[in-house]
């Protein structure tokens, strides 16, 4: 099941979390909340504004590339390898295609208000042009194989989508006929999508986007594609701290969704749900400072290398 529809076995799924919470089994204490740890500003030679993905995910090749373009003064994003462009390209279609289905029912919702009719499934179907086209853009670079395989795959994800947020608002439209319609779109649809929170003393650039929110429960999600890996819950934690931080606003829990189209089967949907405990909290912010003070390493590394050379011209000019 997706986002949507796990939403609404938010309250089961979590409730064994909940009670290690209040045992604990796993502990989140007041002083690791991003409105109350001060380890969480960095100073500021370290304010470097390393890319949020390169500090959670680069290795140590793609971290000093990223300092001595820094250095440099040119662009320092890193590139992605070449290799990995068709799981790139394959999770930000999926991801489009989910968070766009979610947000276009959310829009039409909305609209629905001011004309007082609701058709979703006609206009999920016609909103779907624009990510369509956009999927467009996003797989051009690929080889006519690869671009087939994933427009047949994530326009599975895409027609399973837009059935299930239509399910969703259709069973509380049939459990309570008489909801209003703001009351059906905070029921059947309670979560932000792409959310951005700035918070540039954290050391890192841009905002930071959790893929979901759901603030009533005190959770922020992410949807993945790839395999399983330890730093996707380092990166919620990342999130969880910088939202507490910009919101004031405590955040429990980690809500990580799995999509897979395995075949032509129908798209599955894995979760893994967690504490954001003070150990995953701790551990994003060891390596987050690692990484820092690897760039900075570098990057006065490579200021001695030049002012060195520039010596050495001068040098060898006066002689």
């Amino acid at each position: 099941m997706s986002f949507v529809i796990f939403a609404h076995h938010f309250e089961r799924l979590f409730d064994s979390l909940r009670q290690q919470l209040a045992s604990g089994g796993d502990m989140i204490t007041e002083e690791r909340r991003g409105n109350a740890w001060p380890d969480l500003f960095v100073p500021s030679h370290l304010q470097i504004g390393l890319p949020f993905q390169t500090a959670i995910y680069g290795d140590k090749s793609e971290i000093l590339r990223f300092a001595r373009r820094k250095a440099s003064g040119s662009d320092p994003k890193i590139e992605e390898p070449h290799q990995h462009a068709y799981e790139k390209a394959r999770g930000v279609v999926y991801h489009d295609f989910v968070l766009g289905t979610i947000e276009n029912a959310k829009n039409a919702i909305s609209h629905a208000n001011q004309t007082k009719t609701l058709d979703l499934v006609r206009t999920l179907r016609r909103k779907r042009a624009s990510l369509i086209e956009k999927r467009g853009r996003t797989i051009q670079g690929l080889s006519p194989r690869l671009r087939k395989s994933i427009r047949i795959s994530s326009s599975k994800v895409l027609e399973f989508e837009t059935l299930l947020v239509n399910a969703c608002v259709n069973y509380w439209i049939a459990c309570k006929p008489n909801m209003s319609l703001t009351s059906i779109l905070h029921s059947a649809l309670p979560v932000i999508v792409d959310h951005k929170i700035t918070f540039p003393q954290m050391g890192l650039a841009g905002d930071i986007t959790p893929d979901f929110v759901f603030p009533q429960w005190h959770a922020v999600g992410e949807l993945k594609t790839g395999k399983p890996d330890a730093r996707h819950k380092l990166a919620l934690a990342a999130y969880s701290l910088a939202y507490e931080k910009q919101h004031n606003q405590n955040i429990d829990f980690g809500v990580i969704l799995y999509l897979d189209v395995p075949g032509a089967k129908t798209p599955t949907y894995k979760i893994d749900a967690f504490v954001v405990s003070d150990v995953y909290r701790s551990s994003f912010l060891e390596l987050r400072n690692d990484r820092l003070k690897l760039v900075r390493k570098e990057m006065e590394r490579l200021a001695k290398q030049k002012k060195g050379t520039i010596k050495s011209k001068d040098t060898g000019l006066q002689s």
